[in-house]
């Protein structure tokens, strides 16, 4: 990610409160961009999960069922899948982070302003992705509101808002991200 100067954001922010724009008009437009992103990184995601189990977990499966094996494969397909999501969380390793999940959200909002870890959509999507498309036991509810929730930290820091507005950019890609799971655009 670009890391953008504190001075530029400053400006622009201050050039918009030159024209007459305050922040919660902004955070309007922002919330709008967050649950555009959100929609797409859901469908992104279901994309992922759909794939894995088109492409990977249907044509094993398929061919154990033909040559008696079957059981053996029940057991060492989501294994497969799981080591997969175990290489994927060292490669985005979050230093000496013990929280992950939902827990890490909630944590940022009430330590860290909201700001989560830029990587942490795209390490969730992976994951999640993953764990779902190679049989292992988990929903999409929960990656879907990380996801979203990530979207909207990173749109807060790159407009450099207010604690406040983050906490709910946060919020509204969480909200975004669960309503496009469950093809509910009104919710």
């Amino acid at each position: 990610m670009v890391r953008m100067p504190g001075v530029w954001r400053l400006r622009v922010l201050q050039q918009l409160a030159r024209l007459g724009v305050r922040e919660e008009t902004l955070l309007i437009l922002m919330a709008a961009a967050v649950g555009f992103a959100a929609a797409w990184a859901a469908w992104a995601f279901e994309k992922v999960v759909w794939g894995l189990q088109h492409y990977y977990f249907a044509p094993l499966a398929q061919w154990a069922d033909m040559t008696g094996k079957g059981l053996l494969l029940l057991a060492v397909l989501p294994a497969l899948g799981g080591l997969a999501v175990s290489l994927v969380r060292w490669f985005f390793r979050h230093g000496d982070s013990k929280l992950h999940g939902l827990s890490a959200v909630l944590m940022s909002l009430i330590r860290e302003r909201g700001r989560l870890k830029h990587t942490l959509g795209l390490e969730t999507l992976l994951t999640s992705g993953l764990t779902i498309g190679t049989g292992g036991s988990a929903g999409p509810e929960a990656p879907i509101a990380i996801i979203g929730s990530s979207i909207g930290s990173i749109v807060a820091a790159l407009a450099g808002i207010s604690r406040s507005n983050t906490a709910t950019l946060v919020g509204c890609g969480a909200a975004a991200g669960i309503s496009a799971v469950f093809d509910a655009p009104i919710a």
